[in-house]
Parts: structure tokens; C-alpha cells; sequence
């Protein structure tokens, strides 16, 4: 796939051994510029991506809002049906 492609889409990676998620905002010198949910901007090679998806009509500005709300619910899912998380 393209770089130029990842743009606008929400994605997980890993960083610093833990799997974390975040907001494809761009590119630069062909590393895409990850917006996570908390801290500053990652950029990073596309093959870093672990897994990528995009989501009907969102806007920048309210991507990382409805992140947080998609990883919250993902999180309650994983305690109702007592999953194991392999890192």
C-alpha cells in the first residue's frame, strides 16, 4: 500500500513494547505522522502499523474524541468476556 494512503485513518502500532493506537494525520518524508492518544506526534514507517481502519465521516479535529470513545468500548468488551491479552 501506498503511504499516501494511510492518511485519515486511525491505526495501532507498538511503542515501547505495548500496543497503542492513534490518528494518521499525514506524511513526511514518507513516515506517516501518528497522532496517539496521549503524547506528541510519532512518525513512523507504515510497515510499523499493526493494523489500520478507517471510519465513516470523521473529522480531525473530533478523531481522537471518538478514538478514545472506540478504545474505552473495546476495553469493556475485553473485561465483559474476560479475554487474555498476548504481548
Amino acid at each position: 500500500m501506498e503511504p499516501a494512503s494511510f492518511v485519515n485513518r486511525f491505526c495501532l502500532f507498538f511503542r515501547e513494547g505495548m500496543i497503542d493506537s492513534g490518528w494518521i494525520s499525514g506524511l513526511q518524508k514518507n513516515k506517516l505522522a501518528i497522532q496517539p492518544l496521549h503524547g506528541k506526534v510519532l512518525y513512523l514507517a507504515p510497515n510499523r502499523l499493526l493494523f489500520d481502519w478507517k471510519s465513516s465521516e470523521v473529522e480531525q479535529g473530533s478523531a481522537l474524541e471518538q478514538l478514545q470513545r472506540q478504545w474505552d468500548q473495546a476495553n469493556l468488551q475485553k473485561m465483559e468476556h474476560d479475554l487474555e491479552t498476548i504481548h
